[in-house]
């Protein structure tokens, strides 16, 4: 994983176990003894490859564009997510990763899910006062 927000959907689809790697952003306590791959959004890519994934799943920030090509050119499949920027764009992401990771019908329930707790906090903000 090269972000912890991908790590996080990751996690939610019931893969946490398959993380072999992390970048350095990613803090989550569930993968802490997950080896570092990289410094902030720059990998290594000789640190992914000693540790022999069967996938990467990065965003369109994750780089350099060398170490993407190194990965690619050893054979790894590299799936590139979508950034996130507003909440539109939380639908396509959690898509692509679970079908990158064979998990559509999860990736139904995380979207249904996500969409449900964004659908509640949207109204609780509608019906709210107070705004920020």
């Amino acid at each position: 994983m090269l972000n912890e927000a991908i790590a996080e959907i990751v996690i939610s689809l019931g893969f946490g176990d398959k993380i072999i790697g992390r970048d350095a952003t990613t803090t989550l306590a569930a993968l802490e003894a997950i080896p570092k791959v990289s410094s902030g959004h720059d990998i290594s890519a000789e640190s992914v490859l000693e540790l022999k994934p069967t996938l990467v799943i990065g965003d369109t920030r994750s780089g350099p564009p060398e170490a993407i090509q190194q990965l690619r050119g050893a054979g790894v499949p590299i799936v590139l997510a979508p950034e996130v920027w507003k909440l539109s764009d939380i639908a396509p992401r959690i898509a692509l990763i679970a079908k990158a990771l064979g998990a559509d019908t999860f990736g139904t329930n995380l979207l249904d899910a996500t969409q449900s707790d964004i659908d509640k906090a949207l109204k609780t903000l509608d019906s709210s006062t107070a705004k920020p």
